[in-house]
């Protein structure tokens, strides 16, 4: 792979470190959040990445740049971002916390309101440098 892999997954993410409450119900609500926007994301890059996974070469710089109208601090945009980058990794077939397999980097770009999602950039390491 010599060019970035470019693929846009529709996913409002939210700042779950700001959600409220340190109730079993609100911390349930938020597993739950995180598990959906996990799981639909795998469920989209899944069939992309499996076919492109032999022409990978490790390892891999992948860039999640969160698409909102909002601003967002950076603990925020990592912790919005989490469901996705699990499902990046699983797609991959690889241990996200292997950093000298995988490194994630977090982004922001402001869109026009109503417009939401995070762009995923993956691209060789080597190319990165």
């Amino acid at each position: 792979m010599t060019v970035p892999l470019i693929f846009e997954v529709p996913i409002k993410t939210e700042n779950t470190l700001n959600m409220r409450g340190n109730t079993k119900l609100s911390m349930i609500m938020r597993h739950r959040k995180y598990a959906k926007n996990r799981d639909d994301a795998f469920m989209i890059l899944n069939p992309r990445l499996q076919a492109l996974r032999p022409s990978l070469v490790w390892p891999l710089v992948v860039t999640l740049t969160r698409l909102s109208s909002g601003h967002m601090d950076d603990d925020g945009i990592a912790a919005s971002c989490k469901g996705i980058r699990d499902a990046v990794a699983k797609a991959l077939g690889v241990n996200d916390g292997k950093r000298e397999r995988i490194r994630f980097v977090y982004d922001e770009r402001k869109v026009r309101r109503g417009v939401y999602g995070v762009e995923v950039r993956i691209e060789s390491a080597e190319r990165r440098d």
